[in-house]
């Protein structure tokens, strides 16, 4: 309770500075309880509270959505396209721009002056895009031929007086860079006069989308201050060098991102790290269940003295390796089931990892809470908060059990408004007609109409279809104490059992539970699902596919491109194709995630454009396509197409 008085009530005191006829704000203090069961509900539902806001008059520009990670922010912005809402989205690719290679390349050169590269680079992103043979360019090779004419004579006289000259050393552009002190000024202060050394303000004037390439500049100065958080807070010097380093492992990880440009009448999404330092009138806070456990895997420097004689007395560096590898899910978790990682999490050092990993989550949310200037959302599923749980008596401050509406609050200056957000209410929501987004430059990234290839997977059915349903035998199975982050990892781990059925004939019972059980620990899903589920669900498929299609083939994770009616080409990876006795093609597409019977058709009815997208690439090749299947191996069910 504290923590959030003390997030807000600072948020007030700003607004009665700007605002000291008002004596309070209301409306102040939100809690919406998303009633979603996956993801994509979860955004249709943030869609709604959005549209409810903007028509209780709140402008779209004064509002921002957090969340936790990049990915979740993009299934926010689908909902929010869908529903017509304007949005704005940071994205990565800052340091490909003109404009991001420009100051990257001056950072360098001011690092080192003899780097060419670097000078090459500034020179040809300042010169006339179209002349033939860029003057720098002569410039070069005409000095390089001097030099080596003046080495020649210099040899056959058996004496060394020539002077080595830096790149370009005459050229104006490069002085103002010549007169950085890299020793004395603080990175984040260096790329400012970068900028300035450069004239880059005035560069971009002429060029294409001189908004957008301005925010890029001030994306780079907030990415360098990053920096020296990061040095500050982990006892390290911020220098110039380090700097260039954290860029470059920036872009290499695609996490240079692109701030979006302040001022835009549409709905900021930005991530919690992201927002430090900005602020708008209106934050809804999202990712309010994530937990984690700290990585105790990575190094850590601890103790001493901090002496300023002897900075590094009683140090010390500790670095656990993690013996088992990682699995192959978009986190990269280490392998579980060896127990060790429950053993590090109980010892002193783990307990003190976990005791830093709250406190810094902490932060994260106080950072979150804070950049609201008069209203503050807290957004989530029900029961779903673990994040937010961390604040002592949130419940009792802002109370989930309350009807919705408009409540007041003891000793606050505000009220609390309670909303309970159906997705479904959403949905039937016309929206605006034109919906505003910031584009990157088509010159920095590949556009949709330029794609070469074209992934089946993400393609959106245009109608629904008549489908043929086929209940396998058993019951649909549902690993119950999964989380829906460990999802995609029982997916993999449901994919690579079921990619190797045809590998398993002949086995007993005991051999498939053995191949069950490293399928599971190899994507870290112990304990998520059992090694029964997945031999129960690969037997009754196969006796389908045996009944069904006697004597087929099996061909599993089987590449294919073809040609795209729309443009282009698929590209993408068939799960399964049996080859019929008579060269037909049957195709199959294994759909993981855990699902009840229930659901299945409907959610069937999503996947119809990837099964076309399939048929049509093979197709492309002379094959002749007998049915096409979508199977959920939990539920136990098959799903054809009608045709």
């Amino acid at each position: 309770m504290q923590f959030v008085g003390r997030a807000f009530e600072a948020t007030l005191s700003r607004e009665a500075v700007q605002n000291p006829t008002k004596s309070g704000v209301s409306r102040g203090l939100e809690r919406w309880t998303l009633e979603a069961k996956n993801n994509a509900d979860e955004s249709a539902a943030i869609a709604l509270g959005i549209m409810k806001l903007k028509e209780e008059g709140l402008r779209l520009g004064d509002i921002a959505i957090l969340e936790r990670t990049n990915s979740a922010l993009s299934d926010i912005a689908s909902s929010l396209e869908q529903a017509g809402i304007p949005y704005l989205l940071e994205s990565p690719g800052l340091f490909s721009s003109r404009e991001g290679s420009l100051v990257l390349a001056g950072l360098r050169l001011v690092a080192d002056r003899n780097d060419s590269l670097a000078a090459a680079t500034i020179l040809h992103l300042l010169s006339d895009p179209d002349a033939s043979t860029p003057s720098w360019l002569d410039e070069r090779l005409i000095e390089i031929r001097q030099l080596e004419e003046l080495k020649s004579r210099e040899k056959e006289n058996d004496s060394e007086t020539v002077e080595w000259r830096t790149p370009w050393h005459a050229n104006s552009k490069f002085s103002q860079l010549e007169r950085l002190n890299r020793e004395i000024l603080p990175p984040s202060v260096i790329v400012q006069q970068v900028i300035e050394a450069l004239e880059l303000p005035s560069a971009i004037r002429t060029w294409s989308e001189p908004v957008r390439r301005c925010a890029h500049i001030d994306s780079i100065i907030k990415h360098a201050r990053n920096y020296e958080d990061i040095s500050l807070n982990s006892g390290e010097a911020a220098t110039l060098t380090g700097l260039i380093l954290y860029f470059e492992e920036l872009a290499n990880s695609g996490t240079d991102h692109r701030h979006p440009p302040l001022g835009h009448d549409a709905v900021t999404l930005i991530t919690y790290h992201g927002a430090k330092g900005l602020e708008w009138p209106a934050v809804v806070l999202c990712g309010l269940d994530s937990e984690r456990d700290p990585d105790v895997w990575i190094p850590v420097a601890h103790g001493g003295n901090q002496s300023d004689t002897n900075p590094l007395d009683g140090r010390l560096l500790r670095y656990w390796i993690w013996p088992f590898g990682n699995d192959s899910s978009q986190f990269s978790k280490p392998i579980r089931g060896s127990g060790l990682e429950d053993d590090a999490l109980a010892s002193v050092e783990g307990m003190a990892a976990r005791t830093r990993a709250l406190e810094e989550s902490m932060r994260l949310l106080y950072v979150g809470c804070t950049r609201a200037k008069q209203k503050l959302v807290f957004a989530h599923r029900p029961n779903k908060y673990a994040w937010l749980k961390q604040i002592a008596d949130i419940d009792v401050l802002l109370d989930p059990a309350l009807d919705d509406g408009e409540h007041t609050l003891d000793n606050f200056e505000t009220t609390y408004v309670r909303r309970r957000l159906q997705p479904a209410v959403a949905e039937g929501l016309p929206g605006d007609q034109l919906v505003s987004r910031w584009f990157a430059d088509p010159k920095d990234d590949q556009s949709e109409l330029r794609k070469r290839f074209h992934s089946p997977s993400s393609v959106k059915p245009t109608i629904r279809a008549s489908l043929r349903i086929k209940e396998l035998a058993g019951q649909s199975l549902f690993p119950s104490g999964a989380k829906e982050e460990d999802y995609a990892a029982i997916g993999d781990a449901t994919h690579t059992y079921l990619g190797s059925l045809p590998s398993m004939q002949g086995l007993s019972e005991s051999q498939r539970i053995v191949i069950a059980e490293r399928c599971i620990s190899g994507f870290g899903v112990t304990g998520k699902i059992t090694p029964q589920m997945l031999v129960h669900s690969g037997e009754r498929f196969c006796k389908w596919v045996s009944d069904e299609y006697p004597g087929a083939k099996w061909l599993t994770e089987v590449p294919v491109i073809g040609s795209r009616a729309a443009g282009g080409n698929w590209r993408g990876a068939i799960d399964l194709v049996l080859v019929l006795a008579d060269g037909r093609l049957v195709v199959i597409d294994h759909k993981s995630a855990p699902i009840r019977r229930t659901y299945c058709e409907e959610k069937a009815q999503t996947y119809v454009g990837q099964l076309d997208s399939y048929e049509e690439a093979l197709r492309g090749h002379g094959e002749n396509i007998a049915a096409s299947f979508i199977h959920f191996p939990f539920a136990g069910t098959v799903i054809g197409l009608d045709r």
